[in-house]
């Protein structure tokens, strides 16, 4: 029996450079994550990450399903979308950590990325973010899989 062949849409002339894809996740206001239940289920959920020398840093805390699940089985995909200039997923791993330096790094960019604030309400904040449960992770990139709708 001859194998049949699938065709595909070959999608490669709307990929996106570097520079777009850094611009596209830098002009996001959040993006989903992903993670695998027990029962092998893809999940997800919004989340506002922070950029850190260019990387995407992403918070959890201890009592939340996808640490958990990160923790088993760190694989995920980040998924960035602006309208007007298109989208890009990460396809990689995050590591978690609970160092105090790395939290509080992280809790300083995304303050500054979200709040345009008083000190006092700063301070507030970060003591209320800044706990021994809360737990950061770089996202370290496999792979982009991209989509520039200028160019459609």
């Amino acid at each position: 029996m001859a194998e049949e062949q699938e065709l595909w849409e070959d999608l490669s002339a709307f990929r996106m450079d570097p520079e777009t894809i850094q611009e596209c996740i830098e002009a996001a206001t959040g993006c989903t994550v992903t993670w695998m239940d027990g029962k092998g289920r893809a999940m997800g959920v919004w989340i506002t990450p922070a950029l850190i020398d260019g990387e995407v840093w992403v918070t959890t805390t201890t009592n939340r399903t996808k640490t958990k699940a990160w923790l088993k089985d760190n694989r995920t995909t980040a998924i960035f979308g602006v309208a007007g200039l298109g989208s890009v997923s990460i396809i990689g791993t995050v590591d978690l950590t609970d160092d105090p330096a790395k939290r509080r790094r992280f809790l300083e960019v995304l303050y500054e990325k979200s709040f345009q604030q008083d000190e006092a309400h700063r301070e507030r904040w970060m003591g209320s973010m800044d706990s021994d449960g809360r737990l950061v992770g770089c996202i370290k990139v496999e792979k982009y899989i991209t989509f520039d709708e200028r160019k459609a």
